[in-house]
């Protein structure tokens, strides 16, 4: 049996896939289902290959040693890698660092230490791009928002858990455990939404009434 060198869906790791069992879609000469199991974290995926060219290989006749994508191959992992998504709007450099810090959250072994600096380094950017004048310690920068009315009180108790949360995975000893990152995750999420998702919306809907 053939190899399939490709990115599993589940550990998020480049590997070589033991190919278990072929399968022709609808007795197709050029598509073909493939039955693998990774090497890394032993989950099964389905890998879909189409041949553009049907009388290059012949049902299961003539495969590689390494399957690999290449001009006239094309492959298709199922189930998918989960893609870490930002939320509308938002500036490019704060959306990296979004996706940057729910992207260490993803697969078999998260990163949530990492995610919860870049958090807080997310935080730290949104307001530096959204209010570029206000000075200040991040702390003083959003009781001062708070007190100005640009934000509510409970997003400012949530920017306050992000920044300390985020400070807490430079300096404490203690790691940050899957489930504080993932709340981090949801309360920057929804911070970025209330300061740039919301506000476009709005002014969108202005545009087209």
């Amino acid at each position: 049996m053939p190899s399939l060198l490709g990115l599993c869906p589940y550990c998020i790791k480049d590997v070589v896939f033991p190919v278990l069992t072929t399968r022709p879609i609808n007795d197709s000469s050029n598509e073909f289902d493939l039955f693998c199991a990774c090497p890394s974290c032993d989950r099964a995926s389905i890998a879909h290959i189409v041949f553009e060219d049907a009388k290059r290989r012949g049902y299961q006749r003539d495969w590689p040693k390494v399957i690999r994508p290449e001009p006239g191959l094309s492959i298709e992992i199922i189930p998918k890698p989960p893609i870490a998504r930002a939320p509308a709007s938002l500036p490019e450099q704060v959306e990296n660092l979004f996706i940057q810090g729910a992207d260490a959250l993803l697969g078999d072994k998260p990163k949530p230490d990492a995610a919860a600096m870049v958090f807080r380094k997310t935080l730290e950017v949104a307001l530096k791009t959204r209010w570029p004048d206000m000075a200040g310690t991040l702390a003083h920068r959003i009781d001062l928002l708070a007190t100005q009315h640009e934000i509510t009180r409970s997003l400012a108790d949530w920017a306050h858990a992000i920044r300390l949360d985020g400070n807490a995975a430079v300096h404490d000893t203690e790691p940050v455990t899957t489930e504080s990152a993932t709340s981090l995750r949801d309360f920057t999420e929804l911070f970025l939404m209330y300061v740039f998702t919301l506000p476009a919306m709005l002014e969108e809907r202005r545009r087209v009434t």
